[in-house]
Parts: C-alpha cells; sequence; structure tokens
C-alpha cells in the first residue's frame, strides 16, 4: 500500500500497469471520463446515451454494451482463468465480476487481476 500526503491508504493496484491506462481507469472510477453520461452530468454533452441507446455509465461500457464484443469476452476470459486459479469457483465468478472489480480492484488481493485486463481489455477499448 503507498500512502499519499492525506494519509489516505491508496491500493497499490491503482498505480500497476501503464500510465495512461491508470489515468482512464481513474477517469471512469471518479466520474469524470469521456463517457456521455459523465459529460453530460457536467452540461458538455446533450445526451447522456451510448450509440446504442442505453445510458452510457462506466458498468454499461465496460460490461453491457455490444460494441467491442470481442475485447470484453478476451478480458472476462482472462478475469475468470486468474479467480478460478485462485480458488473461486465458477458459480461465484458471476457474482463476482462487476464494475467495482474492474475499477476499483478487490479486497481479496488479486493483484493481477489488474495486469489481465490492461492486456487484454483497457488497451484496445480505452485507448
Amino acid at each position: 500500500m503507498i500512502k499519499n500526503s492525506s494519509t489516505t491508504v491508496v491500493p497499490k493496484y491503482y498505480s500497476y500497469g501503464p500510465r495512461k491506462l491508470n489515468v482512464l481507469q481513474c477517469k471512469l472510477r471518479l466520474g469524470c471520463s469521456d463517457l456521455n453520461q459523465d459529460k453530460h452530468l457536467i452540461g458538455i454533452s446533450n445526451t447522456d446515451l451510448c450509440v446504442c441507446g442505453e445510458i452510457e455509465s462506466a458498468d454499461h461500457y465496460l460490461l453491457q454494451c455490444g460494441n467491442n464484443l470481442v475485447s470484453k469476452i478476451k478480458m472476462l476470459d482472462s478475469i475468470t482463468a486468474v479467480l478460478e486459479a485462485k480458488g473461486i469457483g465458477l458459480g461465484e465468478i458471476d457474482q463476482f465480476i462487476d464494475v467495482n472489480l474492474l475499477l476499483k480492484g478487490t479486497s481479496r488481493g488479486l493483484v493481477e487481476l489488474k495486469s489481465h485486463m490492461n492486456d487484454s481489455y483497457y488497451k484496445s477499448v480505452l485507448c
């Protein structure tokens, strides 16, 4: 764990991997990304909708939208493999993978998840 100047403990996986990807992930986490929902909230977009017609939130963009489906499947397959290797059963995995896991990490200490997400998803979807 890293401590910043306000003595808030910041998980080390927040800064794991390429800086550009960490910045994009942080923007999604904080609600100040280039997604239409975030831009609409601050008045720089006329709509909060994705091109598919749903509200373009981080959850929608990362997990629900049919755009970039191949990259999403690769990412979810990679995460599933890591979770299975850590002893998390297939029945648990569907409940375990959500937008909080993708943007905030996990309390189970699965730091390697971020490397799999960087390699298989963030590079192709967020860049």
